[in-house]
């Protein structure tokens, strides 16, 4: 007899006492309804359903998480295309000739200075020292002119290589922008030296992403069998040889400004007691930029002969390795 309501059957089960029990259909036929499990399923085909039509949202918008990657690569290229090295020489060799006119004029004004001064403080001593610091520049001229084409000609032969240009892309971009950030910071204090000291960083930092856009300028190239030791190298070799190429830059920048700073000393020199000494102080500082092509060239020597250093422990293994091979 069929009822309408679900009947609960209990066997009987010969010597035991506890019967299974079975639920059964409202007709008595079939298997249990699993009604949990058909919800389970139900809730996974919508998420699916609902994952998926977003997926195809999103890529109708033609969103790229890349998309600034790919921003500044096409920034460095165009960077490239114009910041050429042959641009970079030109610039370079104009201030070179900068620099070699500014210190023979800094012969004539430092004598110049110097006589005033004498006259001045009635002190016959000073034309000596104008005499001798007129000299100076100009053996500083020869020495700068010499110790210039020889540093470039260390940079040419002295090549180096990296793995990959993540190193210099990542330098260029982060020197532009802490050389902006060192200008801004700069531009919070009153004092007009800051200014000018912004200004330099500013430009070093830019020349130093100059060069790591075209490492060619470096003599560093990009191969993709170089090694980690080689790699730090090359890293080193990039800093290094960088500083030797913003040298003539540097030269001819200094020089010239402290020879306008001379200039000033000498109009104000007889505008009150003791200014002599701002005058001396703008000879001295320009005799010193002068002096950097020297001591760049001496600096990348005994750089390099740590690198060869250097190069030499890291090529011991290899030749063991081959003594190794010969021997078996």
């Amino acid at each position: 007899m069929n009822t309408e309501n679900t009947e609960t059957e209990r066997g009987i089960n010969s010597g035991n006492d506890n019967t299974p029990i079975t639920q059964t259909t409202r007709d008595g036929n079939g298997p249990p309804e699993e009604t949990s499990t058909t919800n389970s399923r139900d809730d996974i085909n919508s998420f699916i359903t609902v994952f998926g039509k977003i997926r195809k949202t999103v890529r109708g918008l033609s969103f790229d998480p890349l998309f600034a990657v790919r921003l500044f690569e096409k920034f460095l290229a165009r960077s490239r295309s114009i910041l050429t090295p042959a641009l970079f020489e030109s610039i370079s060799d104009w201030f070179i000739i900068m620099g070699h006119a500014t210190l023979v004029t800094m012969s004539g004004l430092s004598l110049l200075f110097w006589v005033m001064a004498a006259i001045k403080q009635s002190r016959g001593v000073y034309i000596l020292y104008g005499a001798g610091y007129a000299i100076l520049f100009l053996v500083l001229q020869f020495s700068a002119w010499k110790f210039m084409k020889a540093g470039k000609t260390l940079v040419q032969n002295s090549p180096s290589r990296l793995a990959s240009d993540a190193f210099l892309d990542c330098l260029a971009l982060l020197s532009g922008i802490a050389g902006i950030l060192l200008f801004v910071n700069f531009l919070t204090y009153s004092e007009w030296s800051y200014f000018w000291t912004g200004i330099a960083a500013w430009v070093i930092c830019d020349l130093i992403a100059y060069i790591a856009l075209n490492p060619s300028l470096a003599n560093i190239s990009l191969a993709k069998e170089a090694g980690a030791g080689e790699e730090a190298i090359g890293i080193i070799s990039f800093f290094v040889k960088a500083f030797m190429r913003i040298v003539p830059i540097a030269f001819g920048t200094g020089v010239s400004l402290f020879m306008v700073a001379l200039l000033m000393g000498i109009f104000t020199l007889f505008g009150r007691a003791g200014n002599e000494f701002d005058g001396k102080s703008a000879i001295d500082r320009a005799a010193l930029y002068a002096c950097l092509p020297f001591a760049s060239y001496i600096i990348f020597a005994l750089y390099h002969l740590i690198i060869d250093i250097l190069r030499a422990i890291l090529i011991i293994p290899v030749k063991l390795d081959q003594l190794n091979d010969r021997k078996g």
